[in-house]
């Protein structure tokens, strides 16, 4: 939620989805900072949605690769992409081909799908992919 509340100011529409809404650990007002919430098994209305998709979820087997070319073929043409979470959420192939067809608008990434993140990968290759060494979240 500390996404949301840095945006909001911006004017930003958030679409969020989460597993269980009424478990919220999350300190925080959710009243007036969330526009529309959904379960897992809204994701892909709420993706069709979105001009920016940020992917900030814990990796597990249910999450392994969620972001695939189903998902990926929901989001409107142009959308963007950010992964901020682990990069096995990804599946390399369905994004890679996104990109190349144009589907994708573009990629942020500050996790990789290997560790230590090969220099040489194909993806880089988009001028519209940008990738940080896991440090996107450091402010100072």
């Amino acid at each position: 939620m500390e996404i949301a509340k840095r945006l909001r100011p911006f004017g930003v529409k958030i679409l969020a989805t989460k597993r269980n809404w009424s478990s919220n650990t999350v300190s925080c007002d959710l009243d007036g900072l969330v526009d529309k919430k959904g379960g897992p098994e809204d994701m892909y209305e709420l993706v069709r949605e979105a001009d920016i998709v940020i992917t900030c979820m814990t990796l597990n087997n249910e999450s392994v690769g969620i972001v695939d070319h189903k998902f990926l073929s929901a989001l409107k043409k142009g959308s963007y992409l950010i992964n901020i979470a682990r990069g096995r959420l990804l599946d390399y192939m369905a994004v890679f081909n996104h990109l190349e067809s144009g589907h994708l608008g573009g990629l942020g990434i500050d996790v990789a799908w290997t560790e230590p993140f090969d220099q040489e990968d194909p993806i880089l290759k988009f001028p519209n992919v940008i990738i940080t060494p896991h440090v996107a979240g450091i402010t100072e």
